[in-house]
């Protein structure tokens, strides 16, 4: 072996040592860990049961709120239920029952103890047995499943022509508390040592199931037998509709506002804007200045007359007068500026074929002494100024 090639064959050789002590010093397990709930199972606490009765073959929906009662063959489960609360809703959902409804209420029902008692004959009772008693109920079986404790249920028939086998449930999340006292036996009922946990009764052509603790709620679903607990209470059959309802879980108050009065919010906030539109500063005149670049010329003379004349009397345009119409002597009238002043006067009347004095009294005008004199003075120089300028030119010039 050449000397270059022992140093990589050295680094083979310890990469391969290292590899052999890391196979024979570890192993791989699986580690199974739970994932929170998250997004429509996070905020539906019937998800779980709802994907399994899905599964099952029937259609359900969870509803914020008792809008409208769905038809007599469909399935109510009630959780968080206020049943006090309207009174007109509880005889409505009494009415449904009656017509055929299938109506399943959990634990967490609210008051109504009285009229249930009344209406269903279903009583409510709490127990605390003392630690004797239940050494010697030796026929209720306790457990762990999934590090909760559960117990053994057993499923009992109104009817006692029943020979078949009695039907079991692991049930875990029960209020063991309390327990439940029917008037009459009940159709359905789950019953272990220390008395009924579920009872259900029938009214009219329809029922009603009122089970002790929330076993149907999140991931309470999968505990023990719950999934085959709530087939048995609601009486699933292949097709049926199954509407879960919480007074618990209630649309914000913007949401319902939206649902039941957008034209009304749209109305309003239209109006709104346009107030605010109306009332808003604004960032220019109403209307477009006008062009003074387009100003005509009259337009300026006639606003520079009125200027003169509001100040100084006038004397300044009289005076321009009369030096316009010297100007314009001076072009037409041989030797004008070396006459007297009186012969100028002539000279020019002559010219202009104006009356001598009438002439002479407007190139001395002194001011104006009624309103239309200063209007006259001007208006004879002016013509007397146009007369001399279209004469032919002074003798003696081309």
């Amino acid at each position: 072996m050449k000397r270059g090639q022992i140093v990589p064959a050295l680094l083979l050789m310890l990469l391969a040592l290292l590899a052999v002590y890391i196979a024979r010093n570890s192993y791989w397990i699986e580690v199974t860990e739970d994932t929170p709930p998250k997004g429509e199972a996070l905020r539906n606490p019937f998800y779980v049961m709802q994907r399994f009765t899905e599964n099952l073959g029937a259609r359900t929906e969870w509803r914020r709120g008792l809008v409208a009662l769905p038809p007599t063959d469909s399935v109510i489960v009630l959780s968080g239920w206020h049943w006090n609360l309207l009174p007109r809703r509880q005889e409505a959902l009494k009415q449904w029952v009656q017509d055929g409804g299938r109506l399943i209420a959990d634990g967490s029902l609210i008051a109504g103890d009285d009229d249930l008692k009344t209406w269903a004959g279903i009583t409510r009772a709490d127990i605390h047995p003392s630690n004797s008693s239940i050494e010697n109920k030796t026929s209720t079986l306790r457990t762990l499943v999934g590090g909760k404790p559960c117990r053994k249920a057993t499923v009992t028939m109104g009817h006692a022509n029943d020979e078949a086998a009695p039907q079991t449930f692991m049930v875990c999340t029960l209020d063991t508390s309390n327990y439940f006292v029917t008037e009459q036996p009940p159709a359905w009922a789950v019953t272990d040592d220390w008395g009924t946990y579920a009872a259900r009764v029938a009214i009219g052509r329809g029922s009603f199931t009122l089970i002790s603790g929330a076993p149907f709620q999140f991931l309470a679903a999968f505990d023990g037998d719950h999934a085959r607990l709530f087939v048995a209470a609601a009486q699933l059959r292949k097709g049926d509709r199954v509407y879960f309802i919480s007074d618990n879980e209630f649309d914000s108050l913007l949401l319902l506002m939206w649902r039941y009065g957008a034209p009304v919010i749209v109305l309003a906030l239209a109006l709104v804007a346009l107030a605010l539109w109306r009332g808003s500063a604004r960032f220019g005149p109403l209307a477009a200045t006008p062009d003074t670049a387009r100003r005509s010329l009259g337009e300026q003379i006639r606003g520079t007359g009125w200027f003169t004349v509001r100040h100084g009397g006038g004397s300044a345009l009289r005076a321009a007068t009369v030096r316009a119409l010297f100007e314009t002597a001076r072009r037409r009238i041989v030797s004008f500026d070396t006459l007297p002043a009186d012969a100028r006067v002539n000279a020019l009347a002559k010219a202009s074929e104006i009356d001598v004095n009438t002439l002479a009294e407007a190139i001395n005008f002194s001011g104006p002494r009624r309103p239309g004199d200063l209007r006259d003075t001007i208006a004879l120089l002016e013509t007397a100024r146009r007369r001399i300028l279209n004469r032919s030119g002074p003798p003696g010039r081309p």
